[in-house]
């Protein structure tokens, strides 16, 4: 991976710790990629990545990640259209908690160009009680109404109208409208 970004979605801080974590699209080998980064340190962090020029240009994708808690990159699976990733483990050291206070952030890390994201993101759907099955992540990735069925109190998601800014998480309730 020469480049971690533009981050898709993010709860990472950007100066001291670095606690948090981040999902974000990676250029390196002549193609995209794409990773997701734990970390409570700078070099205390899991990064598993995608294989180079996995990540298609030009067409919609569903890319998906669970992660079992485990502090271990085995810990990690990746998804491309619902099919499971044979991941690069960038690194493998993470130990202690990487909870942080920081604002969870779609499209963006920081805030500043060289990280945020420059295209379409569409349907955010993120931390579910448990890690999702294989099954259950291919079943998202071909029919994206089923999330409410697989976690009705861990689903959140972003406005149809809004933007690459800092968002705050939107009750389940809400977004159902009841």
């Amino acid at each position: 991976i020469t480049n971690i970004g533009p981050y898709i979605i993010a709860k990472q801080a950007t100066s001291g710790n670095f606690g948090g974590w981040s999902f974000a699209c990676n250029s390196g080998g002549g193609g995209y990629s794409f990773s997701l980064q734990i970390r409570n340190a700078f070099t205390n962090r899991i990064l598993v990545s995608s294989p180079s020029s996995s990540v298609p240009i030009g067409s919609w994708t569903h890319l998906a990640a669970t992660y079992d808690g485990s502090k271990t990159a085995a810990g990690v699976v990746l998804f491309i259209n619902g099919n499971t990733q044979s991941p690069t483990v960038g690194a493998n050291t993470l130990t202690g908690s990487s909870s942080t206070p920081e604002t969870l952030k779609i499209g963006s890390r920081t805030g500043n160009n060289a990280t945020t994201w420059h295209g379409l993101i569409d349907d955010v759907r993120f931390i579910y009680n448990r890690a999702l099955s294989a099954n259950e992540i291919r079943l998202l990735a071909q029919r994206p109404g089923i999330a409410y069925e697989l976690a009705p109190r861990k689903f959140y998601s972003l406005p149809a109208a809004a933007t690459s800014r800092q968002y705050r998480l939107f009750r389940p309730s809400i977004l159902r409208g009841a």
